[in-house]
């Protein structure tokens, strides 16, 4: 069974942190549909529109991590350890 005492001691944390995923699938989706709408309305390459689509998409990512590390309150001298654990993830995931 969960343990209701560690929901509530951490309940500002876990509706930050959700707010923040929502706005993370939100930004993403306008970001794509804001530069397809540019690129077509100037003809622009379809693979350069992809390189700026990603590269959006990596910069919001990093806005996102850091609000989150902001968010849960990570102690300066864990920051190494958490960018660390991060970058880890980013490498696997590539």
């Amino acid at each position: 069974m969960i343990d209701l005492a560690l929901f509530k001691e951490y309940t500002r944390e876990l509706i930050a942190t959700g707010i923040l995923l929502i706005l993370l699938v939100l930004f993403r989706i306008l970001a794509t549909k804001i530069v397809k709408n540019y690129a077509k309305s100037n003809q622009t390459l379809e693979h350069r529109t992809n390189l700026v689509i990603k590269y959006i998409h990596l910069f919001i990512n990093i806005l996102v991590t850091v609000a989150l590390i902001i968010v849960w309150g990570v102690q300066t001298k864990d920051i190494i350890i958490a960018l660390s654990a991060i970058t880890t993830v980013v490498c696997v995931a590539m």
